[in-house]
């Protein structure tokens, strides 16, 4: 069975589209995000997303549709760069990023079909080992799953009076 299950993950693998969520304006990162989209924001001399687009390729994901918004053709160029000769990728538009998340999702249907898709954040640091047991999870057909830090999160304390 576990040999079988290996097959069909090899074949999902190379069948496998990723979304990647990309349109937003960062507004909590102003003033850097003034001149440059999120997702190439420098991440240890790399742009963000870089880091993601590298996992993907790792892990045998054949192709890619960022979905992009604010400053889009700033984006587009950038990610085209990034990703040449490494994996597929294709963009989507969402024109209406001020209005959040789920019509980037909207954005990138066109282009994924019925087919199962990974569905990523751009501004979220990905590495192959996220993104490689997700592929090879046994899952009837429909159902979704959900990657999740298991650790619990560090607790603050508000110091904002009640009331």
């Amino acid at each position: 069975m576990a040999l079988l299950w290996a097959r069909e993950a090899d074949s999902l693998r190379r069948s496998m589209r990723a979304v990647i969520l990309a349109a937003g304006d960062g507004g909590r990162l102003e003033p850097h995000t003034s001149a440059l989209p999120k997702p190439l924001i420098p991440i240890c001399g790399r742009p963000l997303i870089a880091f993601t687009l590298d996992a993907l390729a790792e892990t045998g994901v054949s192709e890619v549709v960022v979905v992009t918004g604010y400053r889009e053709a700033q984006l587009r160029d950038g990610v085209e760069a990034i990703g040449r000769g490494c994996i597929r990728l294709s963009c989507a538009t969402n024109s209406r990023f001020h209005s959040g998340a789920s019509l980037s999702l909207r954005a990138a249907r066109e282009s994924c079909g019925e087919e199962p898709f990974l569905l990523l954040m751009a501004d979220h640091l990905l590495s192959a080992a996220i993104v490689e047991p997700l592929i090879a999870a046994p899952r009837p057909p429909g159902v979704s799953l959900v990657a999740a830090d298991a650790e619990p999160g560090p607790t603050t304390t508000s110091t904002k009076p009640r009331g």
